[in-house]
């Protein structure tokens, strides 16, 4: 018996109350005290990564509306600017600790708005029910339900969108932060080697300077230098002509 009233239970309620079970989860979503009431404490960082896990789609208001749909209902009547909020909810049947209840959760049926009755006719007999009507109503009420769930899918598409724009947009942001790192770089290192170039041409020409001072200047002690010191002959001065008689050879010995 308890197996078969497990089996009722809706899957939507089963997945929810699996998410309140896991302890990793209790710092998002978590029963209240009482264990009548369950609050999502950071609704967005839960639609990103609680909601893709269990329900294939991160679109918070599509989880509202599914809650809605089964019956349950936010506690707090604040009107909430931002998904980022604190939010509370609560169902009769859906308490801790009593899985028993669960499988009286119901998906709501659409509802059906109806015209009101014509006037009573002036006949003397009164009209009788058409039996078409019943028909039409619940064709009308599986075809809404229908739309329900195309616009539910359709939500979960456009939140997959949204979601992948949000990262497209992420990394681009991050290829362009690099991009301009890169020409930041490439610029400082332009920057550099033409700073390298200058010091080198200062350089430069502060030898060529220096080496046309050094050979344009004369030497400083010029009377030392072999090149000015120049050979003096040897000569012998002779006697006048008038003494060569008197001249003796051998006093030069």
């Amino acid at each position: 018996m308890a197996e078969l009233q497990a089996k009722t239970v809706p899957t939507f309620v089963e997945k929810l109350q699996t998410i309140l079970e896991d302890s990793e989860l209790h710092n998002l979503v978590s029963w209240n005290k009482d264990g009548q009431s369950f609050g999502v404490h950071d609704c967005s960082e839960f639609s990103q990564t609680v909601l893709p896990k269990h329900f294939k789609h991160s679109n918070w208001q599509s989880f509202v509306r599914q809650l809605n749909m089964y019956g349950f209902s936010k506690i707090s009547d604040a009107f909430h600017l931002s998904i980022s909020a604190s939010w509370e909810f609560r169902h009769p049947a859906f308490k801790r600790g009593r899985p028993d209840l669960y499988s009286s959760i119901k998906r709501r049926a659409p509802k059906v708005s109806t015209k009101a009755t014509p006037a009573v006719s002036t006949s003397s007999h009164s009209p009788q029910p058409s039996s078409e009507c019943p028909s039409t109503i619940e064709h009308l009420s599986a075809k809404l339900e229908a739309l329900e769930h195309r616009v539910e899918w359709q939500a979960n598409i456009i939140g997959n969108l949204q979601d992948q724009l949000t990262a497209s947009h992420k990394a681009h942001q991050h290829d362009h932060a690099k991009l301009e790192i890169a020409i930041r770089a490439l610029t400082d290192l332009h920057e550099d080697e033409a700073a390298f170039k200058r010091l080198r041409r200062t350089r430069l020409d502060s030898i060529d300077i220096a080496l046309g001072q050094r050979s344009s200047s004369p030497p400083s002690n010029p009377k030392n230098t072999p090149q000015n010191i120049s050979p003096q002959p040897f000569l012998y001065r002779l006697p006048p002509i008038s003494s060569l008689d008197s001249f003796n050879p051998s006093k030069l010995l």
